[in-house]
């Protein structure tokens, strides 16, 4: 859907543009209109304000609250592109074997060393602005984080994240800043095959 917004009506290049791209822009599924934000913070998110948002996205009499997932999984968050080449690679999910695809999805984006990058000597820890955005959907504090994403982790970053975990001692955690530009077919190809790397190393 992000693509066919893209090629009908342009890619938003500003901060308004973008929130206006995916609040307005709005498909029909099964008789209701969605926008973007719908999708991601009404549905996927539980009904949850939107980061910056200031209400919720369906009011108590909005009919589309049925359909709301009640358990939300964070998962979700590696696994949502929304056009920007800081985003999760586009990938197709399965109702059967959804749990594990989204468990794989995690395990491959956190591998990228511009989402989790770990640094020993400064005891320090910089991580996507996913995380900023939505860190009530990992955990309930920022220095809770650096435990969250060492599960996701690979060898031999994940050693390295425990180590300075099993220290004790306060991890400095610091955020990248968002690539919005708009990722391209060569994009999204790269970073495919990136993530099947890590998959087969896996």
């Amino acid at each position: 859907m992000i693509k066919y917004a893209f090629v009908k009506l342009g890619v938003p290049t500003t901060d308004q543009a973008r929130f206006a791209f995916f609040s307005n822009v709005k498909f029909n599924v099964g008789g209701y209109a969605f926008s973007f934000n719908d999708w991601e913070n009404g549905i996927l998110r539980g009904n949850r304000k939107a980061p910056y948002g200031l209400a919720l996205p369906f009011s108590r009499m909005d009919p589309r609250r049925a359909l709301v997932v009640q358990k939300v999984d964070p998962r979700i968050h590696f696994s949502l592109n929304c056009g920007a080449r800081s985003c999760p690679p586009v990938r197709v999910f399965s109702a059967k074997n959804l749990k594990q695809e989204l468990e794989d999805v995690a395990v491959a984006f956190l591998e990228d060393d511009e989402v989790v990058a770990v640094s020993p000597q400064s005891n320090s820890i910089r991580l996507s602005k996913i995380f900023y955005w939505y860190l009530n959907d990992f955990v309930d504090r920022k220095s809770e984080l650096p435990s969250y994403v060492e599960r996701f982790l690979i060898e031999p970053k994940r050693s390295i994240l425990r180590g300075m975990i099993d220290k004790k001692k306060t991890i400095n955690v610091s955020f990248f800043d968002y690539d919005w530009s708009a990722a391209n077919i060569e994009n999204y190809q790269e970073v495919q095959r990136r993530r099947h790397l890590v998959f087969n190393r896996w």
